[in-house]
This record gives C-alpha cells, structure tokens and sequence, in this order.
C-alpha cells in the first residue's frame, strides 16, 4: 500500500487554539462538522478558494487526458464547507449536492465527494458498495476522513487514553480502508494531511466537558471519564487557562478510481 503525505518530514503548524466556536454549553445547539472537535475548522489548503484542491486536481487530470468534465456530486455534510468549483473556469463542472447517495441513479457521478462520511457514521462496507453503484466507470470517489490511528498525538487521547483505545478498536484504519476499496474494485491513492495545532487547557477543558456531543467520550465508564476530566481541570488550576497542550491531527485523503 502506498501512503503519500504532503507533510514531508514534518508537520504543518496551525495557529493555536485559544478560542473556539462551540466549546460553551449555550452553543451545543449548533450544528457541529462531523470532524467535530478533533479538528474545530478545516485549514484552509484542505478547503481552497475559488475550487476545491481535490476537485482542482481530478479537473484538471481529466482535461490532460482529454475526457470530459461534469457529473460532480458532493454527498451533504452539514457543518463542513461546500465543495466548491470555479465555473468561470469549469462552466461544465458545477457541483450538486445530495443528502442519500440513495438519491443518485446508477453510474450518475463521474465525481463523487463524501466527507467525513464515517465519521457521520456510515458502515464502511455500504459506503463502498453505494459509491459503486453511483461512480460510473473511470470515475472518481473522494473523501476526507479522520482516523485514529493515525492521531496518538491529539490532546484527547493523551487526557482520555481510554477513548484512543476504544476508539482504535471500533473504527477503521488505513489499512483496512485501503483493503475494502481494492478489494471492491477501486484504484486507490491515499493522502496523509498531518498538522500539529496546540489547543489551550481551557480550550480542552471546555470541550471535554461536552460529553454528549463526543461519542468516544459518552462511551467511556462514568468513573473513568469523571477522573480524566477531573485531572484535566486540576491542570487548569495549576497551570492556567491559557498554558498549551501539544495536539496533533492527521486528515487523511482518499482517491479511489472506478475500473
């Protein structure tokens, strides 16, 4: 299996988070991306501007291989940007959103983007078969995904190590991503996208107390959460709000061909 990183030796740095939309209980209302709060905002090379990078790319491919371009669906996730696509140079290539992949015909996209889908909880192996059924032939399936795995580093799993095993356990790597695709038919490329952001205590705080919002927490024992969050605040009291914990994200890319 071939992994590419676009971080080369190291990771790209973020500005901390000192501040961060929806960490107050008054804000639990709101509508969260399903990143949500591994990574609180997308960084920007992740989004673009004007096109998506990923779209930006497959364009650009199927224009050099002289194929047509169009027939983009992006799969809603709400929370998350829109894929976006630059028709003053794309006109052919506008992007429709849909909330089932139920909602497509068989052989619809020629490109289809699926965010965050496992982490909104999609079964893997009927993501698979429902790409394939609506990825018409040579056509192309992307995502962004999280994995935990591939995040030792982030401040959850060292305030909550429990919920980095748990977690690891019950949810796909890799490996097994990269598994299922092939075995299905795919040719796939995968790209690590590796950040190191440093949150503050009161940051982390804030968030680990919304449990409910957090799935790998809510599935901790009371006890063992109540004692995590417990010496997470006792780090509060003796080292301030304002003292940064290390964290580190990875968003993994993947780009799967129809044969």
């Amino acid at each position: 299996m071939e992994v590419r990183s676009v971080s080369g030796n190291g990771m790209r740095r973020l500005s901390p988070l000192v501040t961060a939309s929806g960490t107050s209980p008054n804000s639990w209302k709101k509508v969260p991306s399903p990143a949500w709060p591994w990574l609180l905002r997308l960084p920007p090379p992740l989004v673009g501007q004007r096109v998506h990078p990923v779209l930006s790319a497959w364009l650009k491919e199927r224009r050099k291989a002289e194929e047509e371009v169009g027939r983009v669906y992006e799969l809603a996730a709400p929370g998350l940007p829109p894929l976006q696509s630059d028709l003053r140079k794309w006109p052919e290539a506008p992007v429709t959103t849909v909330t089932h992949l139920d909602d497509l015909a068989d052989s619809a996209a020629w490109f289809l983007w699926t965010p965050f889908a496992l982490q909104q909880g999609a079964a893997l192996p009927t993501l698979v078969a429902a790409a394939r059924r609506v990825v018409a032939s040579g056509g192309t399936w992307a995502a962004y995904e999280l994995l935990p795995e591939a995040m030792p580093g982030h401040w959850l799993y060292r305030a909550f190590p429990e919920a980095g095993v748990n977690a690891r356990q019950q949810t796909w790597d890799a490996a097994r991503l990269y598994s299922s695709l092939t075995q299905a038919g795919w040719e796939v490329a995968l790209t690590w996208h590796t950040y190191y952001q440093p949150v503050t205590l009161g940051v982390a705080l804030a968030l680990a107390q919304q449990r409910e919002r957090w799935p790998v927490l809510a599935e901790l024992p009371d006890a063992v959460y109540a004692n995590r969050l417990e010496r997470l605040a006792t780090l509060v009291d003796q080292q301030g709000r304002e003292h940064l914990l290390g964290s580190q994200v990875a968003v993994l890319e993947f780009r799967a061909r129809r044969g």
